[in-house]
């Protein structure tokens, strides 16, 4: 998808020419998948520039082999101390640009200490005071903005050209090969769904006993399911596998806690259909291209973080308590979860048996 901008600030940067350019992007796994597009484009913008992304250790994994990349910064937040380190590190390369999609004051600290010039992020929250140039973050559109549009939105005060969504990752052969190797036993060569039923959100997960209701559903259809998840979500992937095996043992296995993040980025590509819940696995779908289904119970699509691919789609029902929150939380502050209870096992099974139909 081709989005174009209109700049949002006056002090638009035409004809700034960075060498050094640092993207800062120190939140979740989804959040660095989605930047992805911003380093494209940003390569794209400046061929002549060195890329440097900075990111936590548990995200630095996606980035490797990414093409537009000079260096990744590893930014451990929870160490102390390493805030001074980082700072005396961007010192010494001394950035043309940095640009922040991350609104966090202390990651707008460390570049206002870090000698860059060109300090580039949204204007709002207190961080906004610490940048040298600022872009709005609503965006009127005539659809649901996107994140990923707001974040190329901050290339708007260099360009009006039309920039690409689409985000990107890059599996290695180790990778791919992983993922040969756990398809091979699918020798019947059924569709492939990989179910990633877990969220660091506890109230962002689709019932366990659907979850698991749903896979024996296709397993009796005749699909071949790779379960996976974190290694912190092992025992609900494998209280559904212990659950659905009985049905068809030999079209489903079980890879949580046994894949890297380039793993699982390889084999959601060779996927027929990815099944989620609003988490990182939708962002690494829809970076490998591959249609994929969503849960969304307390967060809503308005927040930007919806999957954006032609064939994709969420589900969600309609209530007067959504959303609840920005990420959802540990318990429903109404005690009934009916965000998620609400979707039916059946809704989805015919959902997904459609979208074969096409086939």
């Amino acid at each position: 998808m081709l989005i174009k901008y209109k700049a949002t600030e006056p002090l638009a940067l035409n004809g700034f020419k960075p060498q050094k350019i640092l993207i800062v992007q120190t939140a979740f796994i989804g959040d660095v998948v989605l930047i992805t597009a911003l380093i494209r484009e940003c390569a794209q913008l400046f061929p002549c520039a060195l890329i440097d992304v900075m990111v936590i250790p548990s995200t630095k994994p996606l980035l490797e082999g990414n093409p537009h990349i000079n260096r990744v910064v590893v930014y451990d937040k929870r160490v102390k101390g390493e805030m001074f380190k980082i700072i005396a590190d961007l010192n010494k390369v001394k950035y043309d640009l940095a640009i922040s999609p991350h609104s966090s004051s202390r990651t707008a600290l460390v570049l206002y200490f870090s000698d860059t010039k060109i300090r580039l992020g949204y204007n709002r929250w207190f961080a906004r005071h610490f940048l040298t140039h600022r872009v709005n973050h609503g965006m009127k559109l005539d659809h649901i903005p996107h994140k990923i549009e707001k974040l190329l939105n901050l290339l708007s005060v260099f360009t009006d050209k039309k920039l690409e969504m689409q985000t990107e990752l890059y599996p290695n052969e180790q990778s791919r090969d992983f993922a040969k190797d756990i398809l091979s036993v699918n020798t019947l060569d059924k569709k492939v769904i990989l179910v990633s039923p877990g969220s660091v959100w506890n109230t962002k997960r689709w019932k366990e006993e659907h979850f698991t209701q749903l896979i024996k559903d296709l397993l009796h259809e005749g699909y071949f399911i790779v379960l996976n998840g974190s290694p912190a979500e092992f025992e609900l992937c494998d209280n559904i596998y212990q659950q659905s095996r009985a049905i068809a043992e030999e079209s489903i296995v079980n890879i949580c806690g046994k894949s890297t993040l380039l793993d699982s980025a390889a084999i959601v590509g060779m996927s027929d259909l990815v099944i989620c819940n609003d988490s990182g696995t939708l962002h690494i779908a829809n970076a490998m291209k591959t249609t994929v289904f969503a849960f969304f119970g307390p967060t809503v699509k308005r927040f930007g973080y919806y999957p954006f691919r032609d064939n994709d789609y969420v589900f969600e029902v309609d209530l007067p308590c959504r959303p609840c929150g920005a990420h959802g939380g540990e318990i429903c502050p109404l005690k009934h979860h009916n965000c998620m209870m609400e979707i039916k096992p059946k809704a989805v099974l015919d959902k997904v048996l459609n979208y074969f139909k096409r086939d």
